[in-house]
């Protein structure tokens, strides 16, 4: 429910603070970006280490990314960019981390 609210209503938060469309499609690539280009590296870690501890490192980051966009929003398009990558480079693996510890057991 998290990320399709995010994904729903990004673009509608974008323009509410004033970025034009080339802005708001910069800001939403960037989730998108993250979510694919960290994919990968969080799964590998969750391979490695304990997915629980895994699980709970990326849903606390992906809290704290949160506050920081809020922050980042007054600021900058770039920080708000930045902050929208990571932000879904650390929450889009959630579901991903779930199903795999699920099938552990």
């Amino acid at each position: 429910m998290a990320h399709s609210g995010f994904f729903q209503m990004g673009a509608v938060f974008g323009h509410r603070i004033g970025l034009g469309t080339a802005q708001v499609s910069i800001f939403m690539m960037s989730a998108v970006l993250g979510g694919v280009a960290l994919q990968w590296p969080v799964g590998r870690l969750s391979d490695k280490f304990d997915r629980r501890r895994v699980l709970t490192f990326v849903t606390f980051a992906a809290a704290l990314i949160a506050l920081a966009a809020i922050a980042a929003s007054t600021v900058s398009l770039a920080g708000l960019s930045v902050a929208a990558f990571f932000y879904a480079g650390m929450s889009l693996p959630m579901y991903s981390l779930c199903i795999a510890h699920t099938n552990d057991f």
